[in-house]
């Protein structure tokens, strides 16, 4: 995912560049995580080892590519994950600045 796309719409005006950059990290592994939860329970067993293979690599196009013939639906589960994940920035930003080891 783009990071443009993580943080279009939100007014984080308020934070320096360095608390903006703790949101962004954040988000994106809170972003990571629930896509994750949502997209797990619709692959069966060898399609998640095939998916913990290419995550792996560690290629974010190919991760893309795996997801996007993968999973149905992917493109409409990632928009509704990020669009969550926005309006809970919206509602409390403050909490993305906290560490996400204590989540």
């Amino acid at each position: 995912m783009d990071d443009v796309d993580l943080l279009a719409d939100l007014d984080l005006s308020q934070f320096t560049d360095a608390q903006r950059q703790i949101i962004e990290a954040n988000l994106y592994g809170q972003y990571e995580d629930r896509l994750g939860e949502k997209i797990v329970p619709l692959i069966n067993d060898e399609k998640f080892a095939q998916f913990e293979a290419v995550i792996d690599q560690g290629d974010e196009e190919k991760i893309e590519l795996w997801l996007d013939q993968n999973v149905p639906g992917y493109e409409n589960i990632a928009e509704q994950v990020l669009e969550e994940l926005k309006q809970e920035v919206r509602t409390n930003p403050a909490k993305f600045l906290e560490s996400t080891e204590d989540s």
